[in-house]
C-alpha cells in the first residue's frame, strides 16, 4: 500500500511540473530540489564529487609515482658521486701542460706524442694525467717533444688501490685496451662502482690521483685472485691537452733491494 502511495505522489509531482509556462516549470524544478528531492540531489552531487576526487587521486597517485622513481635515480647518482668523491687529498705539484700532436704504434702497443720535452722540464717515468684522472707515463724525452705511454698500453702497470677500502691492486691493460685492477686475494671486498686510485705504492704517481671505477669483477685464472675490470675516467680517444706532473719518485731504496720499475714487471 505505501508504494502505492510513494508511486501517486511520484505521479502528482510529475503534473505539477508539466503544467503551467517553462518558466514557472523552471521555478517549481528549483524548488523542489530545494525541499522535497534536496536529498536525493544532494546524494547525486555527493556521489559525482567522489567520483571526480578519485580521478584526482589516481592523478595524483601517478604524478607522486614518477616523482618517486625520478628520486629514486637521483639518490643513485648522487651515490655515483659520493662513492667517486673525487675531491681527493692527493699532493699537488709543479706541472706543465702540452698539447697531444701525434701517436705511434697499434692499438695496446700505442704511444702517444707530446709537444713538451726536456727544455719544460719534462723527465722520464714523470707521470701524465688530465683534468678527470691519469693517462700514463713519460718513456721518452726529446728537447721539445715527449714520448707518453698511455694507461691501456700492455706494458703499462700501476700501482692502483680502492679508494674506500685502501684495498691495493695492479693495474694492467690487455691487448684490446680493456683495463684490470688484478693481485686482489679472493674474498677482498671490492664491488661494482668502487673508485679507484693510485696507491701508496705507486712508482709513478703519488698517491690518491683518480683512476675510474669498478665496472665488473671476476675470478683471476688462477683461481686465488680476484681480478676488476676498470671504467677510467680520461678518455685516450677525445685526448688533445694533457698535464706532466714534474714528480719524480723516491727510489732510494728500491736501487738498494734491486726492485724494478712497476712498468716492467
Amino acid at each position: 500500500m505505501i508504494k502505492v502511495y510513494r508511486i501517486l505522489i511520484l505521479l502528482v509531482l510529475s503534473l505539477v511540473l508539466l503544467l503551467g509556462s517553462q518558466e514557472s516549470r523552471y521555478k517549481k524544478a528549483q524548488f523542489l530540489s530545494r525541499t522535497i528531492y534536496y536529498p536525493f540531489v544532494s546524494s547525486v552531487n555527493w556521489l559525482n564529487l567522489n567520483y571526480k576526487m578519485g580521478e584526482e587521486n589516481l592523478r595524483l597517485h601517478d604524478i607522486i609515482s614518477q616523482e618517486q622513481i625520478e628520486l629514486n635515480n637521483l639518490k643513485q647518482e648522487l651515490d655515483k658521486y659520493r662513492k667517486q668523491n673525487l675531491d681527493l687529498t692527493a699532493p699537488i705539484y709543479d706541472y706543465v701542460s702540452a698539447d697531444v700532436i701525434g701517436s705511434n704504434g697499434e692499438y695496446g702497443q700505442r704511444y702517444f706524442i707530446i709537444n713538451k720535452g726536456s727544455n719544460s722540464g719534462i723527465k722520464v717515468n714523470m707521470p701524465v694525467m688530465c683534468t678527470e684522472g691519469i693517462i700514463g707515463k713519460v718513456v721518452t724525452t726529446g728537447f721539445n717533444y715527449s714520448l707518453l705511454m698511455p694507461f691501456d698500453h700492455t706494458n703499462f702497470k700501476l700501482g692502483v688501490m680502492l679508494q674506500k677500502n685502501f684495498l691495493h691492486g695492479l693495474m694492467e691493460a690487455d691487448l684490446e685496451g680493456r683495463v684490470y685492477m688484478n693481485m686482489m686475494r679472493l674474498g677482498s671486498e671490492v664491488s661494482p662502482g668502487d673508485t679507484i686510485v693510485t696507491s701508496h705504492f705507486s712508482r709513478t704517481f703519488p698517491a690518491f690521483y683518480p683512476v675510474g671505477t669498478v665496472s665488473s669483477i671476476k675470478i683471476a685464472s688462477d683461481r686465488l685472485n680476484l681480478s676488476a675490470e676498470i671504467d677510467p675516467f680520461s678518455n685516450l680517444q677525445s685526448m688533445t691537452t694533457v698535464i706532466v706532473l714534474l714528480y719524480e719518485s723516491k727510489d732510494d731504496y728500491e736501487k738498494e733491494l734491486g726492485i724494478k720499475d712497476e712498468t716492467t714487471n
